[in-house]
């Protein structure tokens, strides 16, 4: 066993065992490396280990902040879609990180099974079940991504919100809020920067020679993807390139005729971002059925990074998402809210970084800067 372990193991079983806790704080570094006659090193790496297990916080210039306060709470987990590639990883790494400090996870699959499912009759009516469920077994918190793919999907978040304050059990809401900015839930939310992702693409696309760029996405769809139209529509505007109702579709993912012919009109786009990966996968057959290169004809973007992106012919441009670190975060967030209901709400965005393929065209340097520098000024205007 490497030494940060040792010093990892011991710590974690005092926090599990109530030997520290938030009144009585784990020892200084100093005081550690001298009790484990170990380095400055092997100590960080093994807080760094407690951080990410979810028992404590770190805050510079102050004492480690234990955030576990005992044994054997349950931990409620809601997904608006159990099989995307998004929340799969993420319900895995909960459940890590529950097992390690020793709590159980309650996992409760609603709604449609994947993104491609049109059976949502009685989706609002299992959430709230769960969500009573969960409030009947005195859960401690719930981990929560909020329901999609229904016309009232707000009224139902509302719903499953105000079961969860009605017997004070803290809620952390993961990808996205219930509510459409600049409103707020008033819950904390661990997620990425939508509508600054989608300004990069933009960013991306208007350096590698876009002019008419547009947004598809499905009907009923997510706050997430709605704040990524909303980036799609404010890049457009910075680079003053055109924009109106015919440069965004709303269809089923399934719907290729609908996409086909989207893509045919005149005049048709040369860039095409998508609220998700599974939509540019179908914006691709589509566009090789009607003939058009990619890149050279037709640019495309998704969202999400996930499998597929890497083997689409061409492979997929997109924006990756950080299941697990959100997974992490947003865990470490409710024993904190757990441990301290006070907390000011807080939204968390966390990096999402642009991953370029070969859908979208090389950017020259030169002619980059120039288009950044441009779309940067006007920001400022």
């Amino acid at each position: 066993m490497a030494k940060y372990e040792e010093i990892f193991a011991a710590l974690k079983s005092g926090i599990l065992d109530g030997n520290y806790n938030r009144s009585q704080p784990i020892p200084s570094e100093r005081a550690l490396m001298r009790k484990f006659a170990s380095s400055r090193t092997a100590v960080r790496h093994a807080v760094d280990e407690l951080v990410r297990a979810g028992l404590v916080s770190r805050h510079h210039g102050r004492l480690t902040e234990v955030l576990y306060g005992g044994r054997g709470r349950r931990i409620g987990l809601i997904p608006c879609v159990a099989e995307s590639e998004f929340f799969q990883p993420l319900a895995l790494r909960v459940s890590q990180l529950c097992t390690a400090a020793g709590h159980s996870l309650l996992f409760a699959a609603t709604g449609p099974r994947t993104v491609l499912d049109r059976h949502t009759d009685g989706y609002a009516a299992d959430v709230l079940a769960v969500a009573r469920d969960f409030v009947s077994q005195k859960v401690a918190g719930v981990l929560f991504q909020p329901v999609s793919f229904l016309p009232d999907a707000e009224t139902v978040n509302e719903n499953v919100l105000a079961l969860f304050r009605a017997a004070k059990i803290p809620v952390v809401l993961v990808d996205y809020d219930t509510v459409l900015p600049p409103r707020r839930s008033g819950c904390d939310v661990v997620g990425i920067d939508n509508l600054g992702a989608a300004l990069e693409i933009c960013a991306h696309l208007v350096r590698a020679g876009a002019r008419r760029i547009h947004f598809f996405r499905r009907p009923q769809c997510s706050n997430v993807v709605l704040n990524r139209l909303r980036g799609v529509r404010l890049g457009a505007a910075l680079a003053d390139l055109p924009w109106d109702s015919r440069s965004e579709l709303a269809c089923e993912l399934d719907d290729d005729a609908a996409i086909a012919r989207h893509l045919a009109k005149r005049p048709r786009p040369d860039a095409v971002v998508c609220g998700f990966d599974a939509m540019a996968v179908r914006v691709l057959r589509a566009a090789r059925r009607l003939k058009l290169r990619v890149p050279e004809d037709l640019q495309v973007v998704g969202f999400d990074d996930g499998s597929a992106a890497r083997f689409t012919d061409p492979p997929l441009t997109t924006i990756h998402q950080p299941s697990e670190a959100i997974a992490e975060e947003a865990f470490r967030r409710l024993l904190a809210r757990i441990e301290n209901p006070a907390l000011p709400p807080a939204e968390i965005f966390l990096n999402a970084p642009l991953v370029v393929r070969e859908s979208t065209r090389p950017v020259a340097a030169a002619g980059g800067n120039a288009a950044r520098t441009n779309m940067e000024e006007k920001n400022k205007k």
